[in-house]
């Protein structure tokens, strides 16, 4: 039988990865950011963007040790994130724009965290 639990959470700490060294890749090939529509350049932008980072990958130890705690953090992570991007792009641009990858997670994190409801499982790691 297929463990849709273990899939999506497979996919939710690919998404977490993905950004997370995507962001380290900006930080040191152009150290720019926003934050809530303020610009950061140099050292503020790669401390913030590295910062961010760091906390995916925390997120993503969280969700192999415990996945119900992994899960609630990283709706707290991406809804963040979201709520920063469309701040900026508001005050920047006064369009409203989504970052798509944050908008997976957070519907990832909240199926993970559902399932984990639902079904109710005793063991909500990713062992067998």
């Amino acid at each position: 039988m297929v463990d849709f639990q273990k899939i999506i959470g497979y996919l939710l700490i690919l998404i977490l990865l993905v950004g997370s060294s995507g962001q380290i890749v900006l930080a040191f090939t152009n150290p720019e950011s926003y934050f809530f529509g303020m610009k950061l350049g140099g050292n503020p932008a790669v401390v913030y963007m590295i910062l961010n980072s760091a906390i995916g990958v925390i997120l993503v130890y969280l969700l192999l040790r415990d996945l119900k705690i992994g899960a609630i953090i990283s709706i707290l992570y991406f809804g963040y994130n979201i709520i920063e991007c469309v701040a900026t792009s508001l005050i920047l641009y006064h369009k409203l724009s989504f970052p798509y990858i944050s908008v997976l997670g957070l519907v990832l994190s909240i199926a993970v965290l559902l399932f984990i409801i639902i079904i109710k499982k005793d063991n909500n790691d990713f062992s067998t």
